[in-house]
């Protein structure tokens, strides 16, 4: 009935090869999101899965100091972005 890139739901994945269809299934980053009320900033940690608190708050600080000590001002939102091997890189906007 179906075969191996046929599925009941997806049925265009029919026509994708196993290359194309193993980078479709890949899970994007999961975005944990910290709004700072008080001091209006917003943290977003993008990682390969749900953080825990703990895990969100060590990466916020860690790239904080990375920064010199300076946090995000106010109305600025920290973008951080942590690899598997557990590195990160910021983007600010």
């Amino acid at each position: 009935m179906f075969g191996p890139f046929d599925s009941p739901k997806r049925p265009d994945l029919r026509a994708l090869g196993p290359q194309e269809t193993f980078a479709l299934m890949q899970a994007p980053n999961i975005e944990n999101i910290v709004v700072d009320e008080a001091n209006q900033r917003t943290y977003v940690v993008l990682a390969p899965s749900v953080l825990s608190d703990g895990e969100i708050y060590k990466a916020i600080r860690q790239e904080i100091l990375k920064r010199g000590g300076v946090p995000p001002s106010p109305g600025e939102t920290l973008t951080i972005t942590l690899t598997p091997g557990g590195g990160s890189g910021p983007t600010v906007g």
